[in-house]
């Protein structure tokens, strides 16, 4: 299957290659408005805004980082914490409370002309830890300091290989690739 992933982000883009290895996809990057909202409602207006743009089938994504500490923030808008505070500030903040649990979730949605978006969300639990491996792409990133339940590294410290198979985003896109594989013609 051939589609268009709508990102800026070069790792989240090489992480769907590797989940989707047997789809041709191919990278656009768009600016797309950021709306204040829910983690659905965000990616639904970013599709639709795409779809206005590009006007063929794609594929967008986004992810959120909910702390249970701070009552599921930053949430959707991890990108701004992370540039106000850092992955170090996020990690002294979070744990001068007892409770270091963490949902790292993507929502994925796919749409295309006369179609509204269907979304895709994959959840994976983990906790929040003291800075470990390395941001990928120079990109504002939490991977270093989330590690994910059953592992004993964070995602900063896993290969793009063992990263795509136990991520978020591979969690969401196999729910999609399932989908357009068995439910669209």
């Amino acid at each position: 299957m051939k589609i268009e992933f709508i990102t800026s982000n070069q790792h989240k883009f090489e992480e769907a290659k590797h989940i989707l290895s047997d789809w041709e996809l191919e990278q656009v990057n768009i600016d797309l408005t950021e709306i204040q909202g829910t983690r659905f409602e965000i990616m639904k207006a970013k599709a639709k805004e795409a779809l206005r743009i590009l006007k063929r089938p794609l594929l967008v994504e986004d992810v959120s980082l909910c702390c249970s500490a701070l009552g599921g923030l930053p949430g959707p808008y991890i990108k701004d914490f992370l540039r106000s505070i850092g992955n170090d500030g996020l990690y002294e903040l979070i744990h001068k409370y007892a409770d270091h649990s963490v949902q790292a979730i993507c929502v994925v949605s796919y749409i295309k002309p006369g179609l509204e978006p269907i979304l895709f969300e994959g959840i994976v639990e983990g906790t929040i830890v003291a800075p470990r491996g390395k941001t990928r792409n120079e990109t504002y990133s939490w991977s270093p300091i989330v590690q994910p339940l059953g592992s004993n590294k964070t995602y900063g410290e896993m290969s793009i290989e063992e990263q795509s198979k136990c991520s978020m985003r591979y969690v969401a896109l196999t729910k999609l690739k399932h989908f357009l594989e068995t439910e669209i013609d």
